[in-house]
């Protein structure tokens, strides 16, 4: 196995093990009538998929988050769990790729592809709760979800533009691109 690659899948752990505790850990009450807390899981996502780009974001998603619903009392969601925040990142990844050839505009681009990305979160878990839950539960969970989305969009999209304008997470960051490149061929 090439340094490189070794790189990759390091840089990925510690996105997973970091998701795994903001998952768990890290979290703000949300008022009534939603009742409940947000987590800043989804904004560690969000960020391991721009910055570790489709493969190893949703690696880094699905399995942070799979284990801190296994760790939590959640762990009935950990299978939709691993599925749901792996294809957050890799939607977050694509969208923000296709937007960026479109516009030009690295910012506007974030900004659709995270919101993209947590409709895809959205939309899974209200799927998943329609079987685990039934219909009444699974709509009525949505507005929740809709502010676990948000939240992450925000806080995730935020920490990444300022953690690019970082030179050292930037160079970091392109060489793993590079790696990325190398590891294709």
């Amino acid at each position: 196995m090439t340094s490189k690659r070794i790189k990759q899948i390091v840089t990925c752990a510690i996105f997973a093990a970091l998701i795994c505790v903001t998952t768990m850990f890290v979290s703000v009450p949300v008022p009534a009538p939603f009742a409940g807390n947000v987590n800043l899981g989804d904004a560690i996502i969000i960020i391991a998929s721009f910055l570790l780009g489709p493969l190893f974001g949703a690696i880094a998603g699905g399995v942070g988050a799979a284990l801190a619903d296994l760790f939590s009392a959640y762990a009935i969601y950990a299978p939709a769990t691993f599925f749901i925040k792996a294809a957050l990142a890799v939607v977050c990844y694509y969208v923000f790729k296709a937007m960026l050839s479109l516009t030009k505009n690295s910012i506007v681009s974030r900004i659709i592809a995270v919101i993209c990305a947590e409709l895809t979160m959205v939309l899974g878990y209200f799927i998943y709760e329609i079987f685990l839950l039934g219909f009444p539960t699974a709509l009525a969970d949505i507005p929740f979800n809709l502010i676990q989305g948000a939240f992450g969009a925000v806080i995730g999209t935020v920490i990444t533009v300022l953690l690019l304008k970082n030179k050292t997470i930037s160079k970091f960051v392109s060489s793993l691109e590079n790696d990325k490149k190398d590891t294709e061929e």
